[in-house]
């Protein structure tokens, strides 16, 4: 943990003790409120640097006392867990968990779905509940607490952080949400029978307000591990009973923070287990899909939705020697309309894209991967495909270092990097190589490489409930 992270932490524990007064239906509103979302930006520079040293009331000394401090928060909140009668319960929200897989271990009947709204629903085979349908705070409480929530921050108008004008607009413009996800939260549990629930990250407010529910009521509950922990602030605190992990490195980082060992498992991801067993499409339909010449080997290039100076010099690199096929996969969400996608779109207009395609689908039929640190990194190594690196300026605060033995396949110059591709795609030897680093890597980054993580998750789920 690097200074800039502390200061975060140390932050983040007083933002929750001043304002953990301000409760509403017994939970502190700070407490379920997207801490990192509310200073992105506009507090995060102030982080780190010594106009912020000394300014918070709890700083944090050691990184190994992290989840310690946040135990003495959230204790107040939890009640012992006890066996019960009840559904199975997966929110969905960053889940993605194929349905066949979860039909492989998960009944129908003992499975209930909660989703954050009504869309097309990927889970036709379960009961379905829709979380945003249970929100109702109404009005004169949602003035009241906000008036209430004004008064305790006018109170640090001098803060570095709480003084800010967008850090307060922000909170005002969060706070209705998070009060009526509080409100959606334990109705839910007060109208629904729930032996276990499963969520994907306990970090957003919704799911965060789950779990502190479930907790409330001696429900347990399960966190995945949604992604790599390039950042640590969208992986911590552990708020879920157990935490799953992809592997020994993370289960060992998450212990350097203070995360009880016990309460930690090494499951994998049931989304992983799809590089292992989808039935996907064919090569041949693959190429006629995207209009790909089938003679030539085919490159992933995987965008960020901001950094995209180094994407926009490999493009031109590979396009000096137009030998192998480019297919392009955007970020999703808002964030493939960002002004940077937009316009390198707008600079390469005939570029292919597999952003409506399946990802483990792409990833069977392409030869290499160019990307930033990011989970499809990890993903294309499990799928056994070449993988070059290019880092992100915005992660240069990060101490995460989560691909550091691909340190060798890591580029700072395009060209350079152009070079060890037709080397990995053309020369055996170096290809060799690069897969037994691979190997390496795989060992400790991801356990149940065998796909086998959705059935581990019944064996724990099973444990809990009766």
């Amino acid at each position: 943990m690097n200074d800039y992270e502390r200061d975060y932490w140390s932050s983040y524990f007083d933002f929750l003790d001043k304002f953990k007064a301000l409760k509403f239906m017994g939970i502190p509103v700070a407490l379920v409120l997207p801490y990192y979302v509310l200073i992105m930006d506009r507090g995060l520079h102030k982080l780190g640097t010594p106009a912020a040293g000394g300014r918070w009331s709890v700083p944090l000394a050691k990184e190994e006392e992290l989840q310690s401090r946040f135990e003495q928060v959230l204790k107040p909140y939890k009640k012992r867990n006890t066996k019960r009668k009840g559904k199975i319960v997966f929110y969905e929200a960053v889940l993605r968990i194929p349905q066949y897989l979860l039909r492989s271990t998960f009944s129908p009947a003992e499975t209930l779905i909660l989703r954050q709204k009504q869309s097309v629903n990927p889970y036709t085979a379960y009961k379905t509940k829709y979380f945003y349908s249970l929100q109702h705070v109404d009005k004169e409480t949602k003035k009241s607490f906000i008036k209430e929530w004004n008064s305790t921050m006018d109170q640090y108008v001098d803060h570095p952080i709480y003084g800010n004008v967008h850090f307060r607009k922000k909170v005002r413009m969060l706070l209705p949400s998070a009060l009526m996800q509080i409100a959606a939260a334990a109705k839910f549990f007060e109208t629904t029978e729930v032996s276990c629930l499963i969520v994907g990250t306990t970090n957003s407010s919704d799911s965060r307000s789950l779990v502190l529910a479930a907790s409330q009521r001696g429900i347990p509950t399960i966190c995945l591990q949604h992604g790599i922990p390039m950042l640590e602030f969208g992986y911590l605190p552990k708020v879920a009973t157990f935490q799953a992990v992809y592997g020994e490195r993370d289960k060992r980082w998450y212990e350097s923070r203070g995360v009880p060992s016990v309460t930690l498992r090494m499951i994998g991801h049931p989304r992983m287990d799809d590089i292992y067993k989808r039935k996907g499409m064919s090569r041949e339909a693959f190429c006629h899909r995207l209009s790909l010449n089938k003679k030539r080997k085919t490159i992933l290039l995987v965008l960020h939705h901001e950094e995209m100076e180094m994407v926009d010099s490999i493009l031109s690199e590979l396009q000096k020697n137009a030998v192998y096929n480019i297919v392009v996969k955007r970020r999703n969400g808002r964030q493939r309309q960002s002004e940077a996608t937009l316009a390198l779109a707008k600079k390469y207009k005939k570029l292919t894209y597999v952003d409506d395609l399946p990802l483990h689908d792409v990833l069977r039929h392409v030869d290499a991967v160019i990307s930033y640190d990011s989970t499809i990194v990890l993903e294309a190594m499990l799928a056994g495909k070449v993988v070059l690196l290019w880092s992100l300026n915005s992660l240069s605060r990060s101490s995460t270092n989560y691909y550091n033995s691909l340190e060798y396949y890591r580029f700072e110059k395009p060209e350079e990097l152009v070079e060890a591709l037709c080397l990995l795609l053309e020369d055996g030897s170096y290809k060799q190589g690069y897969h037994a680093v691979r190997e390496k890597t795989i060992a400790s980054l991801y356990q149940n490489r065998s796909g086998t993580s959705t059935k581990v998750l019944a064996e724990l789920v099973r444990s809990l409930i009766l």
